[in-house]
């Protein structure tokens, strides 16, 4: 559904400079497998309808519930867990009560650095499950969504398995007992304390999805058979962004105009978050939203050369809009973005190439598509292309002063600011 140059050019994530990665903003997970859970979410939309549809009710709820959903996980607390769960000391007979005492006095005496171990580990593991099941019973309610509600059940039912109550917890716990617990969570019960694990860390990725949906005030969208509409949106990483609105149901195809720095690819990033977003089954950055479920999202707005390949700027572009095509003609729902398309070839070779794509994916109805240009050869050929609609990012001029307001205004920009901002920034004096 999304490749890894859409993934890329969307700025989750950034080896380079992990502080600007969105993914600093999603994270608020508790562990660190609960964070390569969200990791791996965030590398996988999702595209089947009841799915999302299923996953956007469980992270509503839990948005909505936020307080109560505080998993009592620690990061130190589980990477503990795992290794004791892993550990290659063999436990001791349960099954016959007199070699069972046998082997624990046989420990104590000459392998005291495992007895303690186990019986320390044990007992962390046994109050680890207990303040988890104290936090099932406040969570476990009829109307947690299906889906919450599996993760929750399965949880409480290994739980359930232990018996705890029976090892009084509140009062000093034998030793006896914790080598009965180490054996049944190393042993008997290891597999279903390994799901269980599994399913807890899950539950901590979808907490952090509902965190960062409540911490920045994102709307659920309704996710649409073909409406497409955008009420309010922003850039979420723009202070006092400037709310536009975007209805694709005008036309499929937009194309979008501006001179630079007016906020194109500002609003085209936030229309693609919103899209991407939407598909995680979290809120966008919008007072409202209709959103339709996409089979795939091509995204091409950082320009690389494909050196791997020995692509020049061009040719990746050519490969870019050529797999979106390929995607729509074979009935997929496709929503593509393309940034400044061809401005890397000559004007006249890159409008002529623009006006052949724009025309024929704005033909496309089962594909939304975004395109934004400064080539001013194109402009004159726009209001005679159907299903495209028009906008541009206005710019006021105040005497020698020029204002980009950021507002989305219906047209095409004839506007050039970048032999004013080169005068502004004193680079002509410079040169003389």
């Amino acid at each position: 559904m999304l490749d890894l140059q859409s993934l890329g050019d969307l700025g989750i994530f950034d080896q380079l400079h992990p502080d600007r990665a969105l993914f600093k903003l999603i994270d608020h997970t508790r562990t660190d497998n609960g964070m390569e859970r969200l990791k791996a979410r965030l590398k996988q939309p999702i595209s089947d309808r009841e799915t999302l549809l299923k996953t956007q009710e469980a992270i509503r709820y839990l948005q909505a519930n936020i307080q109560q959903f505080n998993l009592p996980v620690a990061n130190d607390d589980m990477y503990y867990l795992e290794r004791y769960l892993e550990s290659n000391i063999v436990p001791v007979n349960v099954h016959n009560k007199v070699k069972r005492t046998m082997q624990i006095v046989s420990r104590q005496l000459t392998d005291k650095s495992n007895y303690f171990y186990i019986t320390s580990s044990a007992k962390r593991a046994a109050y680890f499950m207990f303040s988890l099941q104290q936090f099932l019973t406040t969570v476990i309610k009829p109307e947690v969504p299906d889906v919450l509600k599996r993760l929750l059940d399965q949880m409480d039912d290994t739980i359930n398995m232990f018996g705890l109550q029976s090892l009084k917890l509140d009062d000093e716990v034998s030793e006896t007992s914790m080598f009965v617990f180490d054996h049944a969570f190393r042993a008997t019960y290891k597999k279903q304390v390994s799901e269980f694990l599994e399913i807890l860390y899950e539950l901590d990725a979808l907490c952090s999805l509902a965190k960062f949906s409540h911490r920045y005030n994102l709307v659920f969208p309704e996710i649409t058979e073909d409406k497409f509409e955008l009420k309010g949106l922003y850039h979420l990483q723009v202070r006092h962004a400037i709310p536009n609105d975007i209805d694709f149901n005008e036309a499929h195809c937009l194309f979008l105009t501006g001179a630079n720095m007016t906020g194109k690819s500002t609003l085209i990033r936030a229309i693609c978050l919103s899209v991407y977003f939407a598909h995680l089954g979290i809120g966008v950055p919008a007072a409202a939203a209709r959103i339709p479920l996409f089979a795939d999202i091509v995204i091409a707005i950082n320009k690389t050369d494909d050196l791997q390949r020995g692509y020049s700027h061009f040719m990746s572009e050519i490969k870019r809009v050529k797999l979106a095509v390929e995607k729509v003609n074979e009935g997929r729902k496709v929503f593509a973005v393309f940034d400044e398309l061809f401005s890397g070839t000559n004007t006249e070779d890159a409008a002529a190439c623009l006006s052949i794509v724009l025309n024929g994916m704005a033909k496309r109805r089962n594909g939304f598509f975004v395109f934004t240009s400064h080539l001013a050869a194109i402009l004159d050929e726009l209001p005679h292309m159907q299903h495209v609609q028009r906008r541009y990012l206005e710019v006021l001029h105040e005497g020698e002063e020029i204002i980009c307001t950021y507002k989305l205004k219906e047209g095409v920009a004839r506007d050039r600011i970048g032999l004013y901002t080169l005068r502004k920034e004193g680079l002509e004096e410079l040169l003389k």
